[in-house]
């Protein structure tokens, strides 16, 4: 009988080391956060994310950490007082990028308006209970601009446990001086795929945690007036993120991008405590201006000046209803003569980058 019940007492341990959790508002951030992160290499990252299920054991003690990041959950207020104008009561968030360069390589709008100070803010709603992306902000032409989304990005849906999936969509829009405007539209799907515990090397021992998957099929139509031009822009994005309970950010994050029905990492970060490293760069997330040479071009032969810290990156090509016309992988010198004479969207990513110009033909 002792026996058994000494049994009992270590199965209970067990179960207790290795429970389902259920993800709440409580383990959201929260106004005044400032949550540090390390940004791990994805070179000859091979992880598989089919690796899902029930009672699983993630480990991703070998990640590679290149840069660190803190990210400062402000109100919108305190970021700037006139957001408390169009920026939805209470919302929070944190700067996404210092600043957007003037696509002044566009014909016919040479400089266009200075964008900086970009924001992404977030509240906890009430009904149906969520986390949501609600507003953007940023300071246009030395302007400070906070645009509410039309329909909110609900990142989760609480309680958040094992086996829930959930599907909305999400829009917004803003006005950019002198050049258009930019619209954002599409839908998320967010699925708890999996469960068990997860180390990483901030968590050096397992940490009971809930796998949740969220795919974004997004559209960016970026609005060139006077051109008179709209270029829809899709995208097609995976999440998967590690949640623990008492933690407000994931204790990984691994960002792939999907095409074709094929995924490819393209980001990895994970909770984190305050490294000291000598020459490893903070990672840049803003969009980058990039050129190119001629432009526009007579015989179709054009190249693009990529940062060289880039390495891996790829250029896609889309005309104005937002058709991507062509792709190519870690070359910069590329042909449209077969292209008809008219205006192209050119974007470049890269792990962590990304950059757009205009052509024209």
């Amino acid at each position: 009988m002792k026996y058994f019940i000494l049994l009992a007492a270590f199965s209970a341990m067990g179960l207790c080391s290795h429970a389902q959790i259920t993800i709440t508002v409580a383990d959201m951030p929260v106004a005044g956060d400032t949550l540090r992160y390390s940004t791990a290499s994805i070179l000859g990252a091979s992880y598989n994310l089919n690796d899902t299920g029930v009672n699983k054991a993630w480990d991703y003690r070998d990640l590679l950490v290149i840069a660190q990041q803190v990210d400062t959950y402000k109100t919108a207020i305190a970021v700037n007082p006139i957001y408390q104008f169009t920026a939805p009561a209470g919302c929070y968030g944190y700067k996404v990028a210092d600043s957007v360069p003037g696509l002044s390589m566009i014909p016919g709008i040479g400089a266009l308006a200075s964008i900086k100070d970009l924001y992404t803010f977030f509240n906890v709603l009430p009904s149906p209970s969520s986390f949501a992306a609600v507003a953007f902000g940023a300071t246009i032409s030395n302007f400070p601009i906070a645009s509410p989304y039309t329909i909110n990005d609900e990142w989760y849906f609480f309680p958040l446990s094992y086996g829930r999936r959930d599907s909305s969509n999400f829009a917004f829009s803003m006005a950019i001086p002198t050049l258009g405007s930019l619209a954002v539209g599409g839908n998320r799907v967010t699925q708890a795929d999996g469960w068990g515990t997860i180390q990483t090397p901030f968590y050096t021992t397992p940490v009971n945690c809930l796998r949740v998957r969220s795919e974004v099929n997004q559209i960016d139509t970026i609005v060139i007036t006077a051109l008179s031009l709209n270029f829809p822009v899709p995208s097609n994005t995976v999440d998967y993120k590690w949640l623990v309970n008492g933690e407000h950010y994931p204790a990984l994050w691994i960002t792939t991008t999907k095409a074709v029905g094929t995924e490819t990492i393209t980001g990895i970060t994970y909770r984190d405590s305050a490294r000291a490293f000598v020459g490893i760069p903070v990672v840049q997330t803003a969009a980058t201006e990039l050129s190119i040479y001629p432009n526009p071009t007579m015989n179709g032969q054009v190249k693009i000046a990529v940062p060289s810290s880039w390495g891996r990156y790829s250029i896609s090509i889309y005309d104005i209803q937002g058709r991507e016309l062509f792709t190519s992988h870690n070359q910069n010198e590329i042909n449209i003569s077969a292209l008809p004479a008219g205006h192209y969207l050119v974007r470049v990513t890269a792990p962590g980058q990304k950059g757009y110009c205009v052509i024209s033909k």
